[in-house]
């Protein structure tokens, strides 16, 4: 696949980033949660740390992207960054990042780190086919 119109890439993954903060903000006014403010999985991690693993992920992604030729795995990776993204921005311009859905047995989390994680899990399970 040849990615002609390299506008959309960009704005994909504004769109995807603005609709997961979105959904974020929206629901700490009406969802019962947690607000982390440590990590991933109550993990203390610095916020410089955070921005600099967002800016790694984003930099492998911007330099595979020529190379990237199935639809798919340029999705899987746009949702990664926006996830990720959107924990950042959530974690550094309200504080914390609100986690309100609860697996029992297993850690409370939020959406975008549901697409994070499954996201990952593809992009391996791709990795590893191919």
């Amino acid at each position: 696949m040849r990615l002609r119109n390299g506008f959309l890439i960009p704005l994909s993954l504004a769109f995807f980033l603005c609709l997961l903060f979105g959904i974020a903000v929206a629901v700490r006014t009406w969802l019962p949660g947690v607000c982390n403010s440590a990590g991933p999985w109550g993990i203390g991690v610095p916020d410089w740390v955070m921005i600099l693993g967002f800016l790694a992920v984003s930099l492998v992604f911007f330099r595979e992207l020529p190379k990237m030729e199935e639809r798919a795995t340029l999705l899987l990776w746009l949702l990664l960054i926006a996830a990720g993204g959107s924990n950042l921005m959530e974690r550094l311009f309200l504080g914390c990042v609100y986690d309100y859905l609860s697996v029992p047995l297993f850690p409370v989390f939020n959406l975008p780190d549901a697409i994070l994680t499954l996201s990952v899990v593809f992009l391996m399970v791709k990795g590893f086919r191919d």
